[in-house]
């Protein structure tokens, strides 16, 4: 059903308008038929039960009641039959424009999954990649981190990444047992392999996935780290607040952050960020005032601690502060765009810059300051017992 997938691709039906078209309900779904080029052919449209109303339709000839052959074949076929096609394709455009809705995702769950994120998080799906407008995400606008992604896969590729997982190999057709291994009844079993289905990752503990992946409409992550990933089918299989409590755990890690660490643990809260001796005067501006307000690193909070590294000629921490405000809107006209938020900083202590030189600093385990981080363990308790 080719022809009509690409016609009606993201769109959903209006059950008032298709009965005003002419269509009739029945225990399937709704069902229309009309003729065609003067009655030569007759035309049967369908449109499903399930809340995707996936389209399926027919051309019968009117002379053998049989389905016209040709009319899926779009090279090599005479100038009749392109007729006969054309004619078809004019009519499904016509139920779509007049009986559908547009909508952005492919299926309703989606859409509903979309806004209720909106809802609870104020986050909109955003497409970030050009070539494939099909994906969206949703992330954390402080950091642009993604804690959910949407796409479309083919049924078959979901299939068989989740086989490569188990270690098992994927049948190439659906089974009434399940796939290859998997448990029975999986929903993928509803689909062929050419199938398009929509599909969303979220980030869960570790310890969670293996658990998660045993549930009917969820698997090893499509294209993700699939130790803190899992996939959700979202044809309806899983419920709509199934769904959002794993986006609740998902925006919840990764709005928290974790650092690559390299096996040194760091400490929740507390920072170090990087200034240029030559670029602003910050010793000119704690002179002024005990608060300063600076760039808003992705996962700082009110209370936490964030120690002032002073880069060459000195290299060497300068001060320590305090979170005092956090979320204030960047209006200063510095890199607004990459730096949305500001912190409210107040000055604490003031060291010498032989208190803590970067020599020292990566004996404690801090290699470098390029950006805001999170600063080891054990040279925050140093810093704590100076």
């Amino acid at each position: 059903m080719e022809m009509e997938s690409k016609v009606f691709r993201r769109r959903r039906p209006v059950p008032a308008e298709l009965e005003k078209y002419g269509f009739t309900k029945t225990p399937e779904g709704w069902v229309y038929e009309t003729d065609l080029l003067a009655g030569a052919f007759r035309a049967q449209v369908m449109v499903g039960q399930q809340e995707d109303g996936s389209v399926q339709g027919d051309v019968i000839d009117a002379e053998t009641g049989e389905p016209y052959a040709p009319l899926r074949v779009e090279r090599g076929v005479g100038k009749f039959a392109a007729e006969v096609r054309l004619a078809y394709l004019d009519l499904l455009e016509d139920i779509a424009g007049k009986c559908f809705q547009q909508q952005r995702f492919l299926w309703a769950q989606t859409e509903r999954i979309a806004s209720a994120i909106a809802d609870r998080f104020g986050d909109a799906p955003e497409s970030i990649f050009e070539k494939y407008p099909e994906i969206t995400t949703f992330r954390i606008p402080r950091t642009h981190k993604w804690y959910g992604i949407t796409m479309e896969v083919q049924a078959g590729s979901l299939r068989a990444k989740s086989a490569a997982g188990t270690g098992k190999q994927a049948d190439a057709q659906p089974q009434k047992s399940g796939v290859a291994g998997r448990r029975a009844a999986d929903p993928l079993d509803r689909y062929t392999d050419k199938q398009t289905v929509e599909i969303m990752n979220v980030k869960l503990p570790a310890d969670q996935v293996e658990a998660q992946q045993k549930v009917p409409g969820i698997y090893q992550a499509y294209h993700m780290n699939k130790k803190h990933w899992v996939t959700i089918l979202l044809d309806g299989t899983v419920p709509d607040k199934d769904i959002l409590a794993l986006v609740e755990t998902s925006h919840a890690i990764v709005a928290r952050g974790g650092g690559k660490t390299g096996g040194t643990p760091l400490h929740d809260h507390t920072w170090v960020i990087p200034y240029a001796y030559d670029f602003f005067n910050v010793a000119a501006a704690f002179e002024e005032s005990p608060d300063l307000e600076w760039q808003q690193a992705a996962r700082m909070q009110v209370g936490d601690t964030v120690y002032m590294y002073c880069g060459a000629p000195i290299k060497a921490i300068r001060y320590r502060c305090t979170v005092k405000e956090t979320d204030i809107p960047n209006h200063s006209g510095y890199r607004e765009d990459r730096y949305p938020y500001l912190v409210l900083l107040h000055l604490e202590e003031s060291y010498a810059d032989d208190v803590m030189p970067l020599a020292k600093m990566r004996e404690l385990g801090l290699t470098g300051v390029r950006g805001a981080r999170r600063v080891p363990e054990k040279l925050a308790d140093y810093m704590r017992g100076l």
